[in-house]
């Protein structure tokens, strides 16, 4: 019995594990080749051959791993296969530029989808080799923060692992900003054999770029465009506030224009900027805003205009004009010239004026003195002079003379005295005198007639000028024609 018993148990276990055996056989995967040789950048395919070794139809569920499995693509994840048939599934290997020349070890794996003990592995190699034996070892700038406008300074380490010289590769350099917008340049690269360059390149920031987080790449590209290498870093661009304000003058001969210029050179936005220009009393005068001030303020006659601006974005610009018109200080001076040269013209012409030297009122038997003066103001010599001077009938000439004697002649319309002064010499100056005295009481003033001077010139030609008219009586004035 005992015998019958241990008999039935090994006939189990051996069925169970013909079972188990027959199972994990019921599926076989290969890969071909198995091992494969490719180029860093390019793909490499292999052909994973799954066969069905059950007695129905299953799924089988494709997998693979590996050092670098991300580099592997499998064209499907599954395939259903009938009983006892196969079908092919193409695998890509696609390692990277760059990577370092290496043999690596991959797995493929098919399991059952219904039965968890049915599945195959197989494994397969790759070696990889570079396809241009030129790399970036090294990227770097020279800070890690920056201001706009600032040049960034990038240092390339650009390698040649080959024993030949390399030429005819280009270096892209590229600055990411915030917004993903790009800027960047291309530098011509070529190495010897087994050397190492460094490249050295300034890139200029925008005066306005934008604050924040940015991104600079390095990409070597062979002669068709293709990509070889490639390295990254990031920095940072400052908040940066720079509103200048510049002024120009732009001058003619009837004046000028002024144009006061707001620029924002930052990348941040200006608020609430006053723009004040200040006027002296001489030049305020004659200025005019073209750009009319949100409030002036003046003291004293100087003038303050004041502009307001209450953004202003980066990049953008605000213009205040005002212009100053000499005109009227032209014919201010105009005005001054041509007097300034009538009062010279008039000093420089001979002249007579005559004074009363004694005041009062004129009460009969009062004495009066009269003198009457000529002056040779010009550059020419007066020949041949004479005065003549006349006295009112109300008065009467007195016979005492402190200078030369007239020569006396009774009219109707009063006493005439002659003085022949002979030649007056340009700059000389003669001094008559004579006394008067009323014959009759005289309310208020009498006023004495004009004298005169007759001379002939250098020409020979007669000339006569008068003197002013002198006021005799309670106040005594003179009337100067100068």
């Amino acid at each position: 019995m005992f015998a019958r018993k241990s008999l039935f148990l090994s006939v189990f276990v051996s069925l169970v594990v013909i079972s188990s055996f027959v199972s994990a056989a019921g599926v076989d995967v290969s890969v071909t080749p198995s091992q494969a040789e490719g180029f860093s950048g390019s793909a490499t395919k292999y052909a994973v051959i799954i066969k069905n070794m059950e007695n129905k139809a299953d799924q089988f569920l494709l997998s693979y791993s590996g050092t670098f499995s991300s580099w592997v693509t499998l064209e499907k994840s599954s395939v259903v296969i009938p009983a006892g048939g196969e079908e092919t599934v193409y695998l890509s290997v696609n390692p990277p530029v760059g990577i370092n020349p290496s043999v690596y070890r991959y797995v493929v794996r098919a399991d059952s989808a219904n039965d968890a003990t049915i599945f195959d592995t197989a494994e397969f190699f790759f070696t990889v080799y570079f396809k241009y034996p030129l790399v970036i070892r090294d990227f770097k700038l020279d800070n890690s923060a920056y201001n706009p406008g600032t040049d960034i300074n990038a240092v390339i380490k650009v390698a040649n692992l080959a024993v030949t010289d390399l030429e005819g590769f280009s270096l892209e350099i590229t600055i990411t900003d915030p917004l993903n917008r790009q800027t960047g340049l291309t530098v011509p690269v070529g190495v010897g054999g087994l050397e190492e360059k460094t490249v050295q390149k300034p890139i200029a920031l925008d005066k306005h770029a934008m604050a924040g987080d940015y991104k600079a790449s390095a990409r070597l590209r062979s002669q068709s465009g293709e990509q070889v290498s490639q390295n990254q870093t990031s920095f940072v661009v400052n908040t940066y506030y720079n509103v200048l304000q510049t002024k120009d003058e732009q001058k003619t001969s009837s004046g000028k224009t002024v144009t006061i210029k707001l620029s924002n050179e930052g990348n941040l936005v200006g608020r609430n900027i006053t723009v004040r220009e200040d006027l002296s009393s001489v030049v305020s005068w004659l200025a005019s805003p073209d750009t009319k001030p949100n409030y002036t303020t003046s003291s004293g006659g100087d003038v303050s205009y004041f502009w307001a601006v209450d953004e202003l974005t980066p990049g953008e610009t605000a213009s205040f004009v005002y212009r100053i018109s000499y005109t009227p200080a032209y014919v201010i001076l105009a005005f001054l010239v041509v007097g300034s040269v009538v009062v010279l013209i008039q000093l420089q012409k001979p002249r007579i004026y005559k004074r009363v030297l004694h005041s009062g009122p004129a009460q009969i038997g009062r004495e009066f003195a009269v003198t009457v003066i000529v002056k040779n103001s010009s550059r020419n010599t007066l020949n041949a002079a004479v005065v003549r001077d006349l006295i009112p009938p109300v008065m009467k000439l007195l016979p005492h003379h402190d200078t030369l004697k007239p020569l006396v002649k009774k009219t109707a319309v009063g006493t005439e005295m002659i003085w022949k002064i002979g030649d007056v010499k340009p700059q000389e100056e003669r001094i008559i005198t004579y006394k008067l005295s009323p014959v009759m009481g005289v309310l208020g003033t009498v006023s004495l007639p004009k004298a005169y001077l007759r001379y002939r010139d250098a020409n020979e030609n007669s000339m006569r000028v008068d003197s002013n008219y002198a006021e005799l009586g309670e106040v005594a004035r003179v009337k100067r024609d100068e």
